[in-house]
């Protein structure tokens, strides 16, 4: 009769345990659950943000700027802007969204609250909303141009006083689905331009420029005209 109740103790006692480890196995399956939505609803919210001050700008017209607070929870550097789409690369996968107009411009990879403001330009006679932050870097202007097998680029570095500012940075280009191509340090007064040699020939690359001080890129997409 004892080893009986012995027994019997064991198995509710199993049973109970068994419970219980499901009850938190449960409990932490939701809340890794809500943790990722509410991070994946936060990149969407900081791709909205971006959008919706380049529409007011670009409503505005040229000369027009907005000044907006830019919440992010921390970017891949593979996030880029590319014509009027903006795609956005985290630990919680990857947005897209598109505006009424070109953009461009820097994108924290950081996570934290940052000043930032799109202001409309005439770039090479396409209306931009150029998209900065209020940071020791602050805005780029930058120019690229695919050919067969190189890359030519054409930067202006800014600090948020609007001057041309000194910077290090390196310069890489990517096939559109991430494989690498080829890559440059520099380091600019402010104005530098220059060429990338690639492994091969895409018709479709990703500029990516980053300034490792900051933790910022300057990420553009660049597509051979000729093709």
């Amino acid at each position: 009769m004892h080893g009986q109740a012995s027994f019997e103790y064991m198995v509710i006692l199993a049973i109970g345990l068994a419970i219980i480890a499901g009850f938190i196995l449960v409990s932490y399956s939701y809340s890794n659950s809500f943790s990722f939505l509410s991070g994946s609803q936060q990149v969407e919210s900081t791709m909205q943000e971006i959008v919706s001050a380049s529409n007011t700008v670009f409503l505005d017209g040229n000369g027009s700027s907005l000044r907006f607070t830019l919440y992010s929870n921390g970017l891949y550097r593979n996030s880029y802007f590319c014509g009027k789409s903006i795609i956005l690369s985290s630990v919680y996968g990857i947005e897209e969204d598109t505006s009424k107009v070109k953009m461009e411009g820097l994108l924290p990879l950081s996570a934290g609250s940052f000043q930032a403001y799109s202001m409309l330009e005439s770039i090479n006679s396409t209306p931009t909303a150029v998209i900065g932050l209020d940071l020791p870097i602050s805005m780029v202007n930058g120019n690229f141009s695919l050919s067969s097998g190189s890359v030519s680029y054409s930067l202006k570095v800014y600090n948020s006083t609007g001057s041309l500012t000194p910077a290090s940075m390196n310069l890489s280009v990517y096939s559109i689905n991430g494989s690498y191509l080829g890559s440059t340090y520099l380091y600019t007064s402010g104005v530098s331009s220059g060429k990338v040699s690639l492994s091969s020939s895409p018709s479709e690359v990703i500029v990516s420029v980053l300034f490792p001080e900051f933790n910022l890129i300057y990420n553009e997409c660049a597509i051979n005209k000729s093709i």
